[in-house]
């Protein structure tokens, strides 16, 4: 995911690209363009587990390479595992496992259908709990799928050569769901 600024590394006026001006990423020798992911945001995504270099390049216009050398490092990858497939909001309690574990913080989320959005983010560590009492459920006797997502993020920043500032960010992203019972 990218963001380029406008107006000097402090200002929060980001880049909406138009035109012949686009994004591409490299990794493994392949090349994919990157894609509005939101109003001030481009993503894409590499089939692929492997930890490693990702090189972006900004171009403007069809010829003008003046930002090609931003380099990020995709994460580990890692396995998530769910201890159970049902959760009961009352009395019960949900083991999480991921391996291998990793040196920092990790990216939580929980959505589901009939439960309040969780986002938080957790220790990297290989083990997480979710008890039944964190999900506020928007009607007491719902049951719905819930899918938690863990992301590993490395960020960096953009290319010298784009004076203006920004901010990559490389995931690692896995999801498993459950089901969500009163």
């Amino acid at each position: 995911q990218v963001k380029l600024k406008v107006g000097g590394p402090a200002a929060n006026t980001y880049l909406d690209l138009t035109g012949p001006d686009h994004l591409t990423a490299t990794m493994d020798g392949v090349t994919r363009p990157l894609d509005s992911s939101g109003s001030v945001s481009y993503a894409t995504t590499f089939q692929t587990n492997a930890p490693g270099p990702v090189v972006i390049s900004f171009m403007r216009g069809a010829a003008d390479t003046s930002a090609p050398n931003t380099t990020v490092n995709m994460p580990e990858p890692f396995s998530l595992t769910l201890g159970a497939t049902e959760l009961s909001r009352a009395a019960g309690a949900l083991a999480v496992t991921w391996t291998p574990a990793g040196p920092a913080n990790i990216e939580s989320s929980l959505v589901g259908g009939c439960v309040d959005v969780i986002a938080e983010t957790i220790p990297d560590d290989g083990t997480a709990s979710i008890s039944g009492d964190q999900l506020h459920a928007h009607n007491a006797t719902d049951a719905c799928t819930v899918t938690l997502t863990l992301a590993r993020v490395q960020s960096c920043q953009v290319d010298p050569a784009f004076t203006e500032g920004g901010d990559v960010n490389a995931r690692q992203v896995r999801s498993a769901s459950f089901t969500s019972t009163p």
